[in-house]
């Protein structure tokens, strides 16, 4: 009991879940388990001594009936608020100097993380984040939002009061919320990301967990049938492990620097609730998710903010982005890499039967993992590790500054003086030149995803001009390609034959040259 009283909302979420959950099976039996638990909670109620017992038990009891009568009425009438506060051509604008400054496949991730464009990935990108359990830091959800105001949280420790704190986390999570997409999915995940991140600002466990039990109570009250919305289940159980895991994880991480301690007990906490569910939903256990994401977690913050400030910068002036969207991109390659390295090891994940069994015998060996580990722990002998006294967070900062530099410097010149590349772009035909410095694309097969990733490849990321742009005819198979490099990069000519064939393709081909040279 002393638990409920530290948490009293509890019992009401509690309630709710297992309503809800009955509901998917047959909702006449949900109603008799809903008026069977509110007859004991208000009992309960009254039997009990002091206050806060009465009130723990009449929560439980309002909540029983809520739910209840939410199945018996329907759920709530939505209103489209996308539609109210839509920011579509902002969005547009600040995706125009991601496509344009940073080559694909990391102008795609980028889109993705900064603005919810997931499309944006290559589906071989997006298979080989499945694989390392890393996909939802592509998935606008609670996960990313959290990470997102506990970003912000951590940048204003010791530097702002927590209201102050817990005020800047909201904003920066309502701010990111408007950006991506006012959908029903991403307002639950704001929802949820606003409680846990309010509470690690403030560093008071107990209301927040109230706060996160009192959310999970409204959203099935609004709408019981959110119980089996992936959305709404990775969004839950990611929050409730930053809000009952994050701290405790952090004082076992001690010995680390501040950083480093506060960023690990963040990844771990929220993605190891949500193995189950991904278990459930998709028949796939990543075996190397909870190492991929401690590498791949912290390059989150600094590439969202290099990409934000990107596209920010680069709505002004695309030549002053330049030099940002540099180093956005080796924060993307970088996670790309984290992603395909882990992704390519043997057994990185196994298959399983997709369901809630799956994702029970996962979620009880979760459990299992958490109870033991303490025990092992006592077991084993853990060398202590002499950490330098630098201050390794702030060194931190210029690695990916560093690292892009070195890679510049680093890159081969193009020796030969002519180089021609006959680039793999399916049934079709792309060829790149390169003569003496500049560059010529002849054709540009018939999928523009696939040309953008093998002009990437082909291309330093800070080279995002081609001087000579040539189509041969058109059609599909040679000049698709080439529209959305009309888009994607600063051309300097293009060249058609005499009495180009005419037909939709030439349009596109003529409009995207209009675009080009407006």
């Amino acid at each position: 009991m002393s638990i409920l009283l530290v948490a009293p909302l509890l019992p009401a979420a509690l309630v709710a879940i297992c309503i809800a959950v009955i509901a998917r099976a047959s909702t006449p039996l949900a109603l008799v388990l809903g008026a069977v638990s509110a007859i004991a909670c208000a009992a309960f109620a009254v039997a009990s001594a002091d206050r806060p017992r009465r009130a723990l038990w009449a929560c439980a009891c309002a909540s029983a009936v809520g739910v209840s009568l939410r199945l018996v009425l329907g759920p709530v009438p939505g209103v489209d608020v996308a539609q109210l506060v839509s920011l579509d051509g902002l969005r547009a604008d600040l995706a125009r100097p991601l496509r344009v400054l940073v080559p694909e496949p990391e102008s795609g991730i980028l889109l993705g993380i900064v603005l919810g464009e997931r499309a944006s990935v290559s589906p071989d990108l997006a298979y080989a984040f499945a694989v390392s359990g890393t996909t939802h830091l592509l998935a606008i959800s609670g996960f990313n939002m959290t990470l997102v105001g506990t970003a912000v949280a951590l940048a204003l420790r010791g530097r702002a009061r927590p209201i102050a704190r817990a005020v800047a986390t909201v904003a920066a999570i309502v701010s990111y919320s408007l950006l991506v997409g006012l959908a029903p999915s991403v307002m639950r995940a704001a929802l949820m990301a606003s409680v846990a991140s309010c509470g690690l600002a403030s560093g008071r466990r107990a209301a927040t967990a109230n706060a996160l039990y009192v959310a999970v109570t409204a959203m099935l009250f609004a709408d019981p049938a959110a119980i089996a919305d992936l959305g709404f289940l990775l969004s839950a159980s990611a929050t409730a492990g930053l809000v009952l895991w994050q701290a405790p994880l952090s004082v076992r991480f001690a010995r680390l620097p501040s950083a480093l301690r506060e960023g690990l007990a963040t990844t771990l906490a929220a993605s190891a609730p949500t193995l189950p569910v991904v278990a459930a939903a998709f028949g796939r256990v990543s075996l190397i998710s909870p190492i991929a994401n401690l590498v791949a977690v912290p390059l989150f913050p600094p590439l969202m903010f290099a990409g934000a400030l990107t596209s920010v910068v680069g709505v002004l002036s695309l030549d002053l982005a330049r030099p940002v969207a540099l180093v956005a991109y080796g924060c993307a390659l970088a996670l790309r890499t984290v992603v395909e390295s882990f992704a390519a090891l043997p057994v990185a994940a196994v298959s399983v039967p997709s369901g809630p069994v799956t994702g029970a015998v996962v979620g009880l060996a979760l459990v299992v993992a958490v109870r033991g580990a303490p025990r092992l722990r006592g077991h084993l002998h853990v060398p202590r590790i002499a950490l330098p006294a630098v201050a390794a967070p702030r060194a931190a900062l210029f690695a990916v500054p560093v690292l892009v530099v070195a890679g510049v410097l680093a890159w081969p010149n193009a020796d030969p003086d002519v180089r021609v590349r006959a680039l793999d772009v399916g049934q079709g035909d792309a060829y790149l030149v390169e003569v003496g410095g500049a560059t010529m694309l002849i054709d540009g097969g018939p999928d523009p995803a696939r040309l953008m990733e093998e002009l990437g490849a082909s291309l330093p990321p800070w080279r995002r001009r081609i001087d000579v742009l040539a189509l041969t005819h058109a059609h599909l198979d040679h000049g698709a390609g080439l529209i959305a490099a009309l888009d994607r990069y600063e051309v300097g000519m293009t060249l058609e034959p005499v009495g180009l064939n005419r037909g939709p393709l030439a349009d596109l081909w003529a409009d995207g040259i209009a675009r080009a040279h407006a």
